[in-house]
């Protein structure tokens, strides 16, 4: 009988046991399930936000390149406005002569 009793002690010490493992598993499972489930949340975020910046950048691409037609559409104009203004004053000035509108620029000097 005493036999059956320690036989039956070591049973219930080895199944508190194990019933501490299996809490002490429980928790480590509870807690990696909350780490996946942060994980996957900043995963659908860092694509939201890559979305976001590739919007924004083809947003400022597209404002860049109107900016930038718009300025040859000033420079066109800016041109064809002082090729009139040249020739107006050169047929005013035509009976005074020739006059140099562009003065000669001087090359650069090269450093060696």
């Amino acid at each position: 009988m005493i036999f059956q009793v320690v036989n039956f002690a070591e049973v219930v010490l080895n199944l508190v046991e194990r019933n501490d493992e299996y809490i002490l598993a429980k928790a480590d499972l509870e807690r990696a399930i909350k780490l996946v489930e942060e994980l996957e949340q900043m995963l659908e975020d860092l694509q939201s936000a890559k979305e976001e910046y590739e919007n924004n950048l083809q947003e400022k691409q597209e404002e860049y390149e109107k900016a930038i037609e718009e300025m040859k559409a000033q420079y066109e104009n800016m041109t064809a406005v002082n090729l009139r203004t040249i020739f107006k004053l050169a047929r005013f000035h035509e009976k005074s002569g020739p006059v140099k509108y562009f003065p000669r620029v001087r090359e650069p000097e090269i450093l060696v």
